[in-house]
């Protein structure tokens, strides 16, 4: 058993939220616990033995919301402190980072490792001190959490802008732009502000909407797109062709869920049918997409490992000249933690590489502004790792899907029913604002392009007409007035351009 007490501003919290909190053991891989809060007393009680570590919603001094994680303890009686060990967590991913990204005692990091020093000074004094007395411990841990925090983010931002030139004097190019839409969107505006501000165009295939009944495609709306961008020489990214998300699937399908060679069969039919009539005119397919992570099938890990599997090697087989992707829904993984009917998202990856999966590339999405999983805000630092692990995979690296909010506010046309989920979903330095939301566009973009193995950002909803993905998400405002988001885009691109 786990146990935390938790303190604000040196006192025993009255409460600590536990939205999206999870326990997780070796390779971070989530665990199943129940968490109960009483008071500032957080218990984590778990099925399995060894160490675990917690991760939580927490709010720092000044540098935003974030879910964040301890280190791995070993369970004892007594509580940890929670504040000192959330700064302990901290400090253990700089430690880490730092030797992932060569930055140590160099004549150009040595401002930040002098910071660093001066930080881990500071834990070491909150260790002290919460000896004797944890809460007044508390406050000195909260200050260097806070601090670890956003040297976190310069020491991400100050590795990109070292790879970067890296990159451009490989003559790498930076990554491409891209944009999603909505395909029943109006193709006159939204056209015109795809060529503006993106290098190519994301074209969803629902498959409930292009096949209602059982044989029986209709393609007029994705038509619409994919002939505008063959049309403008726009490429296209299309897909996913197969997901389990809610309302992907036809309502037919759910006839053959309990026997699967059936539900091949039907797959590769919906496979064949869309591919063959967007033949060359697609130049990336996403061919599954939350495979790991949504699971509304109840399919078991063989089964799941072998749609994969078919699915790409169909796709390729097909479409040879296109790009075939693997698209991670929910890279995070704390989902594993409630349903273990999925598979961890890098352990699926690493089930695509080691079975040899006709892929080309694994794409990843990128969102915050919903309390729920895969949702909750995280910092660059957290960001900039997740991208490093599909380093390993010698597979390029899509962003399919990025999307932050421009407001807080609750918005009638987006998935989750209008509610205020973004001010319960952490924050990035502060609550969502435009400019904001444009702010992490290209600190992200910043990121992304250091990664000479990441060949696209897409964001995720051209504008919050309905429907749209997340509250207030959209490049655009439902009557497509242009955000601060857009602008830097355009900016982005424009400087993108002038070095290919």
């Amino acid at each position: 058993m786990l146990k935390f007490e938790a303190y604000k501003h040196g006192a025993p919290a009255k409460s600590v939220d536990l939205s999206g909190s999870y326990v997780f053991g070796q390779d971070a891989i989530p665990l199943r616990a129940d968490l109960l809060c009483e008071g500032n007393e957080i218990t984590c009680v778990k099925n399995t033995s060894g160490p675990s570590g917690l991760a939580v919603l927490w709010a720092t001094n000044s540098c935003g919301v974030y879910l964040l994680s301890t280190t791995r303890l070993t369970p004892r009686a007594k509580p940890y402190s929670l504040n000192l060990e959330l700064a302990r967590g901290q400090i253990m991913r700089l430690y880490q980072k730092r030797e992932d990204w060569g930055l140590f005692d160099t004549k150009t990091s040595e401002g930040l490792n002098n910071e660093f020093r001066a930080i881990t000074a500071g834990f070491i004094e909150a260790l002290n001190t919460s000896a004797a007395d944890p809460a007044a411990g508390s406050v000195i841990a909260d200050d260097v959490l806070n601090k670890a925090m956003l040297f976190g983010e310069k020491m991400a931002l100050f590795h990109a802008e070292l790879l970067t030139k890296k990159r451009v004097r490989l003559g790498k190019p930076k990554p491409t732009l891209g944009i999603m839409v909505n395909p029943s969107a109006d193709i006159t505006t939204g056209g015109e502000i795809i060529s503006e501000s993106a290098n190519f165009v994301s074209v969803p295939i629902i498959w409930a909407n292009v096949e209602p009944a059982e044989t029986q495609f209709r393609f007029e709306e994705v038509d619409s797109w994919i002939d505008w961008a063959t049309e403008k020489n726009v490429p296209v990214h299309a897909g996913p062709l197969l997901s389990f998300e809610d309302g992907f699937l036809p309502e037919w399908l759910a006839f053959w869920r309990n026997d699967f060679d059936e539900l091949q069969k039907r797959i590769f039919h919906h496979l064949r049918g869309v591919i063959e009539r967007y033949d060359g005119k697609v130049q990336l397919w996403k061919v599954v997409s939350g495979l790991a992570a949504i699971n509304s099938y109840n399919l078991n890990f063989e089964q799941i490992t072998e749609l994969t599997r078919t699915c790409c090697r169909f796709v390729k087989k097909l479409a040879p000249d296109s790009t075939v992707l693997i698209d991670l829904a929910h890279p995070w993984g704390e989902y594993y933690a409630r349903n273990q009917r999925t598979i961890p998202p890098m352990l699926y990856a690493d089930m695509a590489f080691q079975n040899d999966v006709q892929c080309d590339a694994f794409g990843i999405h990128l969102q915050m502004g919903a309390a729920c999983d895969g949702y909750y805000a995280r910092d660059l630092m957290q960001i900039s790792s997740l991208m490093d692990e599909f380093l390993v995979q010698g597979k390029t690296l899509h962003l399919t899907a990025c999307q932050v909010p421009s407001s807080v506010r609750g918005n009638r046309n987006d998935a989750w029913s209008g509610a205020a989920h973004a001010r319960n979903a952490g924050a990035w330095h502060a609550m969502w604002s435009q400019r904001l939301q444009a702010e992490w566009l290209h600190a992200v973009y910043k990121v992304a392009a250091s990664k000479p193995f990441v060949d696209s950002l897409c964001w995720r909803d051209l504008s919050d007409g309905s429907p749209h993905h997340l509250p207030n998400g959209g490049l655009c405002a439902s009557d497509m007035t242009p955000k601060m988001a857009l602008t830097e885009m355009q900016t982005l691109k424009a400087a993108r351009n002038k070095f290919v």
